[in-house]
């Protein structure tokens, strides 16, 4: 069976078995294992200037943005107060407006993280 290459698709194609592309190139069966091992090991297939597939390094992973304001203060604020902790102090505030005590303190905490990242001027 005969095997081809589209460097327009970056794909493999076997004779016989689907349509072909019309850039495809005719590879051998040593040069498809070739390059499905090197995909297998991190690397992406290319075509070269003749169209032939060629393993080659990902480019690298782009730097992460770092966290907005916002992201840091839900952060503080969830490490401090998980959600059900919130929830259970606003239940029990509701339901015992006698007893503020969780929902005084998740306040105090809240304004304690708004204070330490402030928003951002023209925000």
């Amino acid at each position: 069976m005969k095997r081809y290459f589209s460097p327009e698709t970056k794909s493999f194609y076997i004779e016989g078995v689907g349509s072909i592309p019309a850039d495809a190139v005719p590879v051998t069966l040593e040069q498809h294992i070739e390059m499905q091992s090197a995909k297998e090991n991190g690397k992406i297939i290319q075509s070269d200037e003749n169209g032939k597939p060629v393993a080659v390094e990902p480019p690298p992973e782009p730097e992460p943005e770092p966290p907005t304001y916002e992201e840091l203060r839900q952060t503080a604020i969830l490490e401090k107060w998980p959600m059900a902790a919130q929830l259970e102090a606003l239940t029990e505030a509701a339901e015992d407006p006698a007893r503020p005590e969780k929902m005084n303190q998740l306040l105090a905490d809240v304004q304690e993280v708004k204070a330490k990242y402030p928003k951002p001027e023209g925000e």
